[in-house]
């Protein structure tokens, strides 16, 4: 149905939401929809996510999780970057349509 931990950052971009949670967990929902159900469930993360975030053009999604991977997610076809892995992350904020500026746990950027 849902995310089965706290549920860490929301975004909206276009008409979708993307949720991320403590579960480890990507879903992406479709706000004109009557149905209460995610439209898709993004995988990837291993350790609880903890921002996630629409690109400006809103066709990927930047998330982080606390095993300190970054995953650039397309949301038409789900395609993959994944990157990092050594400290914990704590947000992502898109710069332009190709950068993104992350936060860790001990203050830096």
């Amino acid at each position: 149905m849902g995310h089965k931990a706290i549920i860490n950052k929301l975004d909206i971009a276009g008409g979708l939401l993307v949720s991320c949670s403590n579960d480890g967990k990507l879903f992406l929902w479709d706000l004109k929809s009557n149905n209460p159900e995610p439209k898709k469930s993004i995988a990837g993360h291993k350790s609880a996510v903890k921002d996630c975030r629409f690109s400006p053009d809103f066709t990927r999604i930047a998330s982080v999780d606390i095993d300190g991977f970054i995953i650039i997610s397309e949301v038409a076809s789900e395609e993959q970057i994944k990157i990092g892995g050594d400290e914990i992350l704590n947000r992502i904020i898109w710069l332009d349509e190709e950068e993104v500026v992350i936060s860790n746990n001990k203050g830096a950027v």
